[in-house]
């Protein structure tokens, strides 16, 4: 339909949870001729593809994987520029922020559609600020006018945010409003960074070194270790780790952004810039609960950000580490390695010094400065975090050291001769 040609991708969901929930998602995909995926039709086919799956899953660990899948499927339509429609429940407000993150990966403009009748006011619909939102009453349904008013409402929104853009132009502000769909998504890259780009942490240039760089932007780019390390763990304030965070941060030190004049509360690069300068914690964690590295998540108290903790499956707020690939967010509590780990008899500490010369045993590679590791002083074994979690090569590490209990480890693998003082 050419009212709905916009030089990016749509997002529709449909919010539904009326008898009838997905009459008005058919209709809207078959008029808009576009793919249409029903968050319902994927959890059936669970339970028709492996009868047994409802036993070994609870009704919500069946929601939450149907949600995701349909955000995955959803996430490659938009990448081809396809417009989608989805028809999901959202019952909480962290599936309307998914959505919204989703749609700001692709660069596409999320609207959701909530379904009503004139007996059933949807009170219960979480409203989000800055994503478009409809009312529609399916007993009056008129495709052509909710394809019309989807087109004012996006168009409407686009123009005032242009607006927007040429105002804060003219008055030459100095401090950039804080937005919410872009929380630095940080991405290992193997390739060289560009001669300009700076870590944002130590100041240094990247130069032919891999790094973590923002998926979404050139802003925020990280050395591997400046990324991984946290000299300060041991340090971190309580506050940080509480399931809700209530009130206000306390931070003894902050540090404001690159595009502030001072340090803002509403900012989350201000908030971002403080954790790092600090480091009091790792920005990208190798967790043992979860394949793929985390993302250290600080947001404004204002913004009220919650999320579900996918390993205790209570809600937190605010802080959290997250996978964006999987859509998994947990607890700093729950995610956070042990300080010690005894293995065959051997205590390790969870340390950020300085390591010695022969860095970690496990995989023979430098620990940098500030960067976690175990340490065993009484076997004089260095381990990083991330190597920590092969139980198999930790055990066999230890056992070569039991044959010869009385000599250094690094002294039995490495003919090294020893430094004369």
């Amino acid at each position: 339909m050419e009212a709905l040609q916009f030089p990016f991708p749509l997002l529709i969901a449909i919010k539904d949870d009326s008898a009838d929930s997905s009459k008005i998602a058919y209709e809207l995909a078959d008029f808009l001729k576009c793919p249409f995926i029903n968050q319902n039709d994927i959890s059936r086919a669970f339970l028709i593809d492996d009868p047994s799956f409802k036993f070994q899953h609870s009704n919500k660990r069946t929601y939450n994987l149907a949600f995701d899948t349909v955000c995955q499927i959803a996430s490659i339509q938009l990448s081809l520029k396809i417009k989608v429609i989805v028809n999901v429940m959202l019952s909480n407000p962290v599936e309307v922020l998914k959505l919204a993150q989703l749609a700001s990966s692709r660069e596409a403009r999320l609207i959701i559609i909530s379904c009503e009748t004139k007996d059933n006011n949807n009170d219960g619909y979480y409203i989000v600020e800055r994503i478009n939102n409809l009312r529609v009453d399916t007993q009056s349904l008129d495709v052509r006018k909710v394809v019309s008013d989807m087109f004012t409402l996006i168009s409407r929104k686009e123009r005032n945010k242009a607006m927007k853009e040429i105002d804060s132009h003219k008055k030459n502000k100095n401090m950039r409003q804080p937005v919410i769909d872009h929380l630095h998504a940080l991405t290992l890259s193997e390739k060289p960074g560009k001669e300009n780009f700076v870590c944002k942490r130590c100041s240094r240039l990247l130069s032919d070194h891999p790094s973590y760089g923002c998926v979404d932007c050139d802003e925020f780019n990280l050395h591997i270790s400046c990324a991984e390390s946290a000299p300060n763990i041991k340090h971190y304030p309580s506050f940080l780790a509480a399931i809700q965070l209530n009130g206000q941060y306390d931070f003894q030190q902050t540090h404001k952004c690159s595009n502030c004049e001072e340090f803002s509360y509403d900012c989350c690069d201000c908030f971002l810039q403080t954790h790092l300068n600090l480091g009091l914690l790792p920005t990208i964690l190798y967790p043992k609960q979860h394949p793929h590295f985390l993302n250290f998540i600080i947001m404004p108290s204002k913004y009220n950000h919650q999320y579900k903790c996918c390993i205790c499956d209570k809600l937190g707020s605010s802080v959290s580490y997250k996978c964006y690939d999987c859509f998994y967010d947990v607890h700093l509590n729950c995610v956070l390695p042990a300080p010690i780990q005894v293995k065959n008899g051997h205590r390790f500490i969870l340390t950020s010094y300085p390591a010695d010369i022969f860095g970690c045993d496990i995989c023979n590679e430098e620990i940098e400065m500030g960067q976690l590791f175990y340490d065993c002083s009484d076997a004089l074994i260095n381990i990083h975090l991330r190597c920590m979690f092969d139980e198999g090569k930790v055990n066999d590490m230890i056992n070569k050291e039991l044959v010869q209990p009385g000599i250094p480890l690094r002294m039995k693998r490495l003919s090294v001769p020893q430094l004369q003082m």
